[in-house]
This record gives C-alpha cells, structure tokens and sequence, in this order.
C-alpha cells in the first residue's frame, strides 16, 4: 500500500478556461503598463516644452529690458554731450568735482568712438534739418 501511494502521480489538467483567463489578464496588464509608459514618457515631453518656452519667454524679457536700459543710457549721454556743448562746458564744468571731469571725459572718447566723423554728422545733419543740432551750432 505504500508502494501503491508512492508510484501514484497526480498530474493536473489545465483547464481551458482558467488558462484562457490568465493569459487574458496578462495581456490587459501589459496594455495597462504600456498605455502608462506612454502617457509618462508624453507627460516628460509636455514638461521639457513648456520649461523651453518658459526659458525663451524670460529670456526675451530681459533681452528687451536690457535693449531699454541701453537705450535710455546712450540718450542720456547724448544728451549731457548736447547740453555740454552748449555753453562749451563753461559754465557746467565749473562746480564738477575732477572724478566727474574724468568720467566726461571718458564718456565723450566712448561717443566718439560710436558716432561718425564731424563731417558725416554735420553732412547728415544738414540733410535732415535736425533741430537739436542746430541749436546747438547757433
């Protein structure tokens, strides 16, 4: 009876149906992890644009802030250059401290490195009829 005991295997059958049923369950998991993989790998993609335009968008802003302040500054020199000579320097120069003479001085040599020649501008000048140079000149 031992024996009898020993030598009996017991082998199961697969049912179908249950068989069926895991492999079903199977492949919806696999759609399941894929369809997320998906929607993560998009969601990545999404977030790099959107961090690019933000990156572009503020980097424009302060482009077109710097091109302000560079222009208010070049017309302020400008026009401390205008109103200088006017009078010559005469009558401004008198109550500036040397470190100011300086700083003019240096400002006068970097506008003219930046404008044309007396000739140009006087020529340019005269073909526009620029009223600021004109009184200036008079």
């Amino acid at each position: 009876e031992e024996l009898a005991l020993a030598t009996r295997r017991r082998t199961p059958i697969l049912n179908r149906r249950v068989v069926f049923s895991a492999l079903a369950g199977i492949f919806a998991t696999s759609i399941g992890m894929g369809y997320s993989a998906f929607r993560i790998l998009q969601s990545e993609k999404d977030f790099m644009s959107i961090q690019r335009a933000q990156v572009k968008s503020t980097g424009q802003q302060t482009m077109t802030s710097i091109q302000q302040q560079l222009e208010t500054s070049v017309s302020s020199t400008k026009a401390l250059s205008a109103l200088i000579q006017l009078d010559y320097g005469s009558i401004l120069m008198d109550p500036i401290t040397p470190q100011v003479h300086d700083l003019i001085d240096k400002v006068s040599a970097f506008a003219s490195l930046q404008n044309p020649t007396a000739e140009e501008s006087q020529a340019a000048v005269w073909a526009k009829g620029n009223a600021s140079e004109v009184m200036i000149r008079d």
